[in-house]
């Protein structure tokens, strides 16, 4: 029993690291602990679905004038971990955006399509 123990405690331990030093088997161990942790707590807040916000940017055309953009994002929530796609209308432009929910806060990267 005590050898069961001791290799689920070192299991976790090179699980963890590992984590942290391969980024593509860290993402597959967020949505794994993600999923196993929104299966234990169904009724946690809930961000999948389409969104919508405007916000004013100035116009690529003629920087002294401002212009109103909507956009539109679809996100998928699992567990912690959100991802999902926006569009914007005013100036066409497509983004993918990953984040993470940690109580009440959304933070993570959004990338713009086509551009490096």
């Amino acid at each position: 029993m005590g050898t069961l123990v001791l290799s689920f405690i070192m299991g976790v331990f090179a699980g963890l690291l590992a984590n942290y030093l391969s980024p593509p088997f860290r993402n597959s161990f967020d949505a794994i602990f993600s999923f196993i942790f929104d299966c234990l707590d169904p009724d946690r807040y809930d961000l999948n679905g389409r969104w919508e916000h405007q916000y004013s940017e100035p116009d690529p055309k003629n920087p002294e004038e401002w212009i109103e953009t909507v956009e539109r994002v679809t996100l998928r929530h699992v567990g912690s971990i959100l991802t999902g796609t926006g569009k914007t209308d005013a100036i066409p432009r497509e983004f993918t955006y990953r984040c993470r929910a940690h109580h009440s806060l959304v933070f993570g990267t959004y990338k713009k399509k086509g551009e490096k």
